[in-house]
């Protein structure tokens, strides 16, 4: 007649006594080693010959494991507390965990933690108990800045250098956006078992329907462990401000050349803004900021016309068009006669002169000598009596607005 199932007989063997073996459990590494004492604690037991008892059913011959037969404490001297929860992974590794309630009874110092295998053979390591946790998690904000500034629809890099100190595990970081009347954003760092430092980073964008002067709090919070703390947080504050608007230049015209010294003025031209004319950064590097009013630089090099100014921002870009006109640099082409004393009457040729324009003899232009001139009549032509000078001399047009050029060797300075 067969036997139900429920009525088997379930018969113990262990496997060191089926196969004759028996093996000396020991412990090589227990994790955590040191741990503070307010919270439950979970132990992973890393060893060898750590072997369970298994049940066989008489009637299928199947062996099931039954890890039930080992048992453990922590304690040292006549302080001891149970171990519970036991689960067997492998012959090598097991955990078992240390409950809240004992974890605090037993406080702080170093412990024995001590498991029993089925057979009643001890296996110890030893273990770090360091008491109430009462060192909270560090939150360093890598970015925003605190000066940094944010509109509607601006990303807002994220970046957070979060540390507990060992034994301490973070079991959170998260962040929130939120102003007042509005819908925060919020989410949290994925992060590993076991650790305690942490680098977090996301992009946030602000919705565009938080208008400016709107009051932005950005909030990051760090919990660890501790169950007799709150969170860590750290808190910047932020209020939006306009996107960049109302663009002016001062001056509006330049040399092809470049090198024009301009003043550009407007809304939100925040740190991080640059400056193009026609595409081309101003120089150095887009602009020197001065305030959020104002930058300033001088201008590439360019053909002759008129160019857009551009203006790229962390809040956004604008442009304000025909802003900028390059003029032709003043050119010479001749100069007659090409040679003669001091003081001789000469027509300098050229082209782009203007009522500003100035001819000066010499090596070097911070050297050279002006032309005594008579105002330009037009702008192709320029007459005067030269200056004092010996040899082949270059001959400049200088204008403080359109730049400089030269005709070298232009004039020969003849006796008289």
């Amino acid at each position: 007649m067969p036997f139900s199932r429920a009525a088997l007989a379930v018969l113990p063997c262990f496997l060191w006594a089926c196969s004759g073996v028996s093996p000396t459990p020991g412990i090589g590494r227990v994790t955590p080693k040191e741990a503070y004492s307010d919270q439950e604690i979970k132990f992973t037991i890393i060893g060898w010959s750590f072997v369970p008892a298994t049940a066989m059913d008489p009637a299928t011959g199947q062996r099931d494991l039954n890890n039930s037969g080992f048992s453990g404490r922590v304690g040292f001297g006549t302080q001891w507390a149970p171990l519970s929860q036991f689960v067997w992974y492998s012959t090598q590794e097991m955990s078992a965990t240390l409950s809240e309630a004992d974890a605090r009874m037993l406080n702080r110092g170093t412990f024995s933690l001590e498991i029993t295998d089925p057979r009643g053979v001890k296996a110890v390591a030893s273990i770090i108990l360091d008491g109430l946790d009462t060192t909270p998690p560090t939150i360093e904000m890598l970015s925003p800045a605190p000066d940094d500034r944010f509109t509607s629809g601006s990303v807002v890099p994220l970046r957070v250098h979060v540390t507990d100190p060992a034994p301490g595990i973070l079991t959170r970081v998260g962040w929130r956006l939120f102003a007042d009347g509005l819908p925060e954003i919020s989410d949290s760092c994925i992060l590993s078992e076991d650790q305690g430092d942490v680098v977090c980073q996301a992009d946030l964008t602000i919705p565009a329907d938080w208008l400016p002067p709107t009051k932005v709090t950005l909030e990051i919070q760090a919990q660890d462990q501790s169950r007799t703390r709150e969170p860590a947080t750290l808190t910047r504050r932020y209020q939006l401000v306009p996107s960049p608007s109302d663009l002016t230049i001062s001056p509006t015209r330049g040399g092809t050349m470049g090198g024009t010294e301009v003043i550009i003025k407007g809304v939100s031209l925040v740190k991080g803004t640059r400056a193009l004319l026609n595409g081309v950064p101003l120089l150095p590097q887009g602009g020197l900021w001065v305030n959020d009013q104002t930058l300033t630089g001088q201008v590439p090099e360019n053909s002759p016309g008129k160019v857009t100014l551009t203006i790229e921002s962390p809040l956004g870009n604008c442009a304000l068009l025909e802003a900028f006109e390059y003029r032709p640099t003043p050119m010479l082409l001749a100069i007659e006669p090409a040679s003669g004393p001091p003081n001789q009457s000469v027509r300098l040729i050229g082209t782009g002169f203007t009522a500003a324009s100035r001819i000066l003899f010499g090596h070097s232009l911070q050297d050279a000598l002006p032309l005594s001139q008579s105002p330009v009549d037009r702008d192709t032509a320029i007459t005067g009596k030269v200056p004092s000078g010996s040899g082949w001399q270059t001959v400049w047009v200088y204008d403080p607005e359109f730049g400089f050029s030269s005709l070298p060797s232009g004039f020969l300075f003849t006796s008289p």
